[in-house]
């Protein structure tokens, strides 16, 4: 069969003469009778095979377009381009991403900056000695509105604050956005070793002295700072409502009354200061702090005025020095 010839005589060089020379033509035509009429194109022809055929008597070279042209050792060169093109992609590739790396380690050192500076701030600032006094008389003030509005309590006989300043207990704040000093937006975790002590007179049929001990405060939510830039106003805002979370626990120290109303009472005390976190902090809302520390002084003291002279003695002993040193 002719086709079994083409391919005896592709495969074997050394067979009769008659058969030496082969054309593309005569291939693709044994390959159409051997496949029934349909052209078979050849996925690759080796560069061995090709070689034979270019060495044999009376070859043609295939035409342009043809399945053996296009399957010719061109294609090993073409793969090989490809492959180098694929490594000079690959090493761009990798330095770019270790480029984008360097910079978002750079950018994660700066964002842990401003989270240390801010947790001082807050620390060391917003919740000083002296501001911690102000939020206990606050504090003082709400708990026993809160509970002299119940009908069953005739009065609050005292209400007690622990605000201890630990720097250790300043909040957790992790930056979620910074545009500015001006405007800055927080992630706050807060859980204070603050407890609040009242102790109120009612009566219940019966007349009754309860002793309630609030402790256990727990604090979450996003904030948005608005501070100036000589820190002399601080604005402080929640987006929404914050988590929180605080423990109260109720001793009736004299007469009697029900665990419902004990709880009830309870739960008072935690949605009153929701609250007044709602109407003071909840935006369009806004706590604004000024600390003393940055507020100017109205008044000069001894002391201030002994400073003042001791710094002007010593610029005009710089000045002589310098004057000096000139002549």
């Amino acid at each position: 069969m002719q086709a079994n010839g083409v391919v005896k005589a592709v495969c074997s060089p050394k067979r009769s003469p008659s058969v030496g020379s082969v054309s593309s033509s005569d291939l693709a035509n044994g390959d159409d009778q051997a496949n029934g009429g349909e052209t078979a194109v050849p996925a690759r022809v080796s560069p061995a095979v090709h070689a034979s055929l270019s060495a044999m008597p009376g070859h043609m070279p295939p035409a342009p377009g043809s399945p053996l042209a296009k399957a010719g050792p061109s294609a090993d060169g073409e793969g090989k381009s490809l492959l180098g093109g694929t490594a000079l992609e690959l090493a761009a590739l990798r330095q770019q991403v270790a480029m984008l790396e360097s910079r978002l380690r750079e950018a994660d050192r700066t964002r842990q900056m401003w989270e240390a500076c801010m947790t001082t701030l807050v620390g060391s600032i917003l919740l000083g000695p002296e501001m911690n006094e102000m939020y206990k008389q606050e504090c003082s003030s709400l708990l026993s509105q809160a509970l002299v509005g119940l009908e069953q309590i005739d009065r609050v006989r005292y209400v007690e604050c622990s605000f201890p300043s630990v720097s250790s207990e300043a909040p957790r704040l992790s930056l979620e956005s910074w545009e500015s000093i001006a405007r800055s937006e927080w992630q706050l975790r807060w859980s204070p070793s603050w407890s609040m002590q009242v102790a109120v007179e009612g009566s219940y049929y019966v007349s009754f002295r309860l002793l309630l001990k609030i402790d256990s405060v727990r604090m979450s939510g996003a904030l948005v700072v608005n501070a100036a830039n000589d820190l002399r106003q601080i604005g402080l805002s929640f987006a929404e409502l914050p988590a929180l979370k605080m423990r109260v626990e109720c001793t009736v120290s004299w007469g009697t009354l029900p665990l419902p109303l004990q709880d009830y009472i309870g739960e008072t005390v935690v949605n009153e200061f929701r609250a007044w976190l709602t109407r003071a902090m909840v935006q369009p809302n806004e706590l604004v702090i000024k600390p003393a520390a940055f507020q100017p002084k109205q008044t000069l003291t001894d002391a201030d005025v002994e400073r003042a002279m001791r710094a002007a003695s010593m610029a005009r002993e710089l000045s002589e020095v310098q004057n000096e040193t000139l002549l």
